[in-house]
């Protein structure tokens, strides 16, 4: 017998409809109410509706709802308000507008209100406007003239478990008040936060962080993003606009701030900064935006990153901010953790930022950052102190390592060191294509140059000032340098003892390879490059021209080191207002001079090269050079001289055609000691 097949029947699961309650009452309590409906939304399982349906206001006025008391939701609602300007819901300074759970910590009961204003809540607890255990979405929405403890406007925020995503779009945020911290917005415990073409404007937390918005992902969180917003005229104890922080560690996570605007925000407390932003924790990402005009009692008058693991700046303008201690425009301090933390600026400009009796106008890094600059501009900003473009500071572990590409450091003056760039401490510096010109400072005009290990190369360094030596560049505590291929042309040490107006190499150990050094001039000694207690120097391929030394020694080169070797290089037209018009060779116990040409240079002694000796025992070699064409009033060409001209056993070619305008019968060589080759 054929089976017959069996079927059963199964009842459909059981099934909710979404309701929607209409307010028809400007009343605040009754039938048709606000109050009411959310009411009857609490009691109606699932997600439901509140939509308006209100006579219209009278021309230009907007219907008002006034509170005796605040507003409650157990959420899984959406408050459909009646457009921008045609409602507000006012608190009246009784109490917060809204409160929104659903009494449990670890569930998510997520609420949209849309197209309303929210003005007037007063709280000694958190969230003035609104307090929101739940997930949040707001959008076309005014919240303005609240005050609390935390969270003057908004408060959303909750159980890690309860997963809160938090949606802001298309609203004013403005005028609100904490007596602690977040003015504008307390946003916090949360997964996800999209804040997006808003206006966060005049808020104020009085005694701690987070004037505009405090936001703080979570750890298992997966986004912020602050996109397309103006974050105006805020103030708080620091972070005067807007506040981030993570939990999360994965790298993957990052807080960001793009097409964004901050300007005018002020941070007022004593300790942490940033008047525009602050960060701290996480990998923080600002692309496409402008930090303008903000200040700080302290550090980062636009920005401070505090201990983050990261932060990469692209395509921004950070500009006219101003701190009364480090990093004018922008402050980063590492974790002094074995790996340092990534600063990344790219195709960003920093203009007119500064930084009063600090270091860093317009940007300052320490303790434990990997600072990279690329395709970048700083220009006119002012530091009292050390690196009005730019400064870096760091000791061993807390090193910090430069690496600046295809940038340009313009117009910036420095009360101390480094108009352009000072980078100071342990760390390493690589300079790549990147140009230095018209900046001013005490030492160091340009580039100012503190470091275990420099790499220069295609620097283009002109028109720089420095009132004390190195005018262009100023090498200090460096163990090993090398510049190549770099330009350094009319820079100026302006202070009647000044040396090195192009360079000045202190303390130091390296070589210059095919670079140009010329017009530059040092009121002292060194008009081109000036060193001093240096270990040995190679200058090699290299071309020393049209320098001026203009008292002292050295028009195109005064060199003190432990050990010197020019080879192959061409040094004409240099000017000293002493002796070696070309070079001079001051207590180096070995040097050579090979190759190249020396012509057209002018000393009172010494026209070509110079050469001084303390103590016995030097030795030196001058060969395969031509030296021709050069003037002093003593040895047109080379003089061995100082108080034992014969502590300096010299080895020199045949040297001919210069002149002695004192008569002297021999214009070309003089000095004891000499053996000619």
């Amino acid at each position: 017998m054929k089976n017959t097949p069996l079927f059963r029947i199964e009842p459909l699961e059981s099934r909710i409809a979404p309701a929607t309650f209409a307010v028809t009452s400007l009343g605040d309590t009754g039938p048709g109410t606000l109050r009411n409906a959310l009411a009857l939304a609490d009691a109606h399982p699932g997600a439901d509706t509140i939509i308006f349906k209100l006579a219209p206001a009278a021309t230009g006025t907007e219907n008002v709802i006034t509170l005796a008391s605040a507003l409650t939701s157990a959420g899984n609602v959406t408050i459909t308000g009646p457009g921008a300007g045609k409602l507000i819901i006012d608190a009246n300074q009784t109490d917060r507008v809204f409160k929104i759970t659903d009494g449990n910590p670890t569930t998510n009961s997520p609420v949209t209100i849309t197209g309303l204003s929210i003005v007037n809540g007063k709280t000694t607890g958190n969230g003035g406007g609104i307090l929101c255990y739940e997930s949040l979405t707001l959008k076309n929405v005014v919240i303005s003239g609240n005050a609390a403890h935390t969270g003057g406007g908004v408060s959303v925020g909750h159980d890690t478990a309860a997963h809160i995503k938090i949606k802001i779009s298309n609203s004013l945020i403005s005028g609100n008040t904490a007596t602690a911290a977040a003015g504008g917005l307390n946003l916090y415990d949360f997964d996800s936060l999209a804040l997006k073409s808003t206006v966060v404007t005049g808020n104020s937390a009085t005694a701690n962080g987070a004037g505009g918005v405090y936001a703080e992902l979570n750890s298992g969180g997966t986004s912020l993003a602050i996109t397309g917003c103006l974050v105006s005229d805020n103030r708080a104890d620091h972070g005067g606009g807007i506040f981030l922080n993570t939990y999360s560690t994965n790298p993957a996570v990052k807080l960001t701030i793009s097409s964004t605007t901050v300007t005018g925000n002020v941070s007022t407390g004593s300790g942490a900064g940033g008047g525009g932003v602050y960060i701290e924790n996480g990998n923080a990402v600002i692309t496409g935006s402008r930090i303008s005009d903000n200040t700080s009692a302290t550090v980062g008058g636009g920005v401070e990153s505090h201990k983050i693991s990261s932060l990469a700046i692209s395509g921004s303008v950070i500009s006219g901010n101003q701190s009364a201690g480090n990093g004018g425009g922008v402050f980063t301090q590492g974790s002094s953790a074995a790996t340092l933390q990534p600063l990344i600026i790219t195709g960003s400009g920093f203009f007119g930022n500064s930084s009063t009796a600090a270091n860093g106008g317009g940007l300052f890094a320490i303790d434990g950052v990997a600072l990279a600059i690329s395709n970048s501009t700083f220009a006119g900003n002012h530091a009292d102190f050390a690196g009005a473009g730019a400064a870096t500071y760091g000791l061993v572990a807390d090193k910090v390592n430069v690496t600046l590409s295809k940038s340009t450091f313009s117009g910036n003056v420095a009360g101390d060191a480094g108009g352009g760039l000072y980078t100071g401490g342990a760390g390493t510096v690589t300079i790549v294509k990147s140009t230095a010109s018209g900046n001013t400072a005490l030492t160091g005009g340009g580039f100012y140059v503190y470091s275990s290990d420099a790499v220069l190369t295609g620097v283009v360094d002109n028109a720089n000032l420095a009132i004390k030596d190195g005018g262009g560049l100023k090498v200090i505590g460096t163990s090993n340098f090398k510049i190549t291929g770099s330009t350094f042309r009319g820079n100026n040490a302006t202070g009647a003892a000044s040396y090195g107006g192009g360079i000045d190499i202190d303390h130091s150990t390296g070589t210059i390879l095919s670079s140009l050094i010329s017009g530059n001039t040092a009121q002292a000694k060194g008009g081109g490059v000036y060193t001093k207690s240096a270990g040995g120097i190679v200058i090699m391929a290299s071309t020393v021209s049209g320098n001026v030394a203009g008292t002292g020694d050295g028009g195109g080169m005064y060199i003190n080191c432990s050990s010197l070797v020019v080879q192959k290089s061409t040094v004409t037209d240099n000017t000293s207002g002493d002796h070696g018009g070309g070079l001079w060779v001051d207590d180096v116990p070995i040097f050579t001079v090979s190759g190249g040409l020396f012509t057209g240079n002018v000393a009172v002694d010494g026209g070509a090269i110079g050469a001084f000796a303390s103590v016995g025992g030097h030795a030196g070699s001058i060969l395969g050079v031509s030296i021709t064409g050069n003037v002093a009033q003593v040895a047109g060409g080379v003089i061995n001289t100082g108080a034992d001209p014969a502590a300096i056993s010299l080895q020199i070619a045949k040297v001919t055609g210069n002149t002695a305008t004192s008569g002297v019968i021999e214009p070309d060589v003089s000095g004891a000691n000499i053996t000619f080759v």
